[in-house]
């Protein structure tokens, strides 16, 4: 009798343009808006960043783990959940070369130590929908998005991540008072000033120099 050998086949792996089509509609049957942070200019082609980041509220994240469950073909190999934040590892989804899964961050408070800068349902109830092939999904407003981008890394990590810094310096400065508006209740109206008025003249040492007033 002839061998026969048999090679193993490989799973099958989702585009991201079907991974995101089916992903929205998993979480519309589970009547789930999530908020798409950024990131989301090449959308549904491609994923500009390394990740996904969504808001949601806290009392979504189950419905969002199965929703995420219900994926044919998608397999979920990590989990690690903070105080403000679930990561979640999927496989079976096409990535960048050499990363074997992609990450969903589900974010449901923006803060610094616990000290929210925006309230998610602020965001939330802001949101501005945005079209993308067949996808249809929420974004923040352009001056949430701004801020968002730029306290991520300023506020939390007190270093100015240049990736966003020419949109967030664009729409603080085309929405200054709409900023200032949206600072001033967490920072204080001196400091929320100070840093946007920093943005807008593009001094980068007086924005590292502003991080302190409103952490304080």
């Amino acid at each position: 009798m002839q061998e026969t050998s048999f090679v193993p086949l490989k799973p099958q792996v989702l585009s991201f343009s079907k991974f995101l089509t089916a992903l929205f509609q998993s979480f519309d049957e589970e009547g789930l808006r999530p908020c798409v942070l950024r990131n989301y200019e090449e959308f549904p082609a491609s994923n500009v960043g390394s990740d996904v980041d969504f808001l949601i509220r806290r009392s979504e994240l189950p419905r969002i783990i199965r929703a995420l469950r219900s994926l044919h073909g998608i397999r979920i190999v990590g989990y690690a959940e903070r105080h403000y934040v679930a990561h979640v590892f999927v496989e079976g989804v096409s990535s960048a070369p050499g990363i074997r899964a992609l990450g969903l961050d589900f974010i449901w408070s923006l803060n610094w130590k616990g000290l929210e800068y925006l309230a998610t349902d602020a965001v939330l109830q802001t949101a501005t929908v945005r079209q993308a092939g067949d996808l249809t999904f929420l974004v923040p407003s352009p001056v949430h998005e701004a801020i968002i981008s730029l306290l991520s890394s300023l506020l939390i990590g007190g270093w100015l991540k240049e990736k966003y810094f020419p949109k967030v310096q664009q729409t603080f400065t085309g929405r200054r008072l709409a900023v200032l508006a949206a600072l001033s209740p967490e920072f204080g109206t001196n400091a929320a000033t100070r840093l946007v008025d920093s943005v807008i003249a593009g001094d980068r040492q007086e924005m590292l120099s502003c991080v302190r007033p409103p952490r304080t």
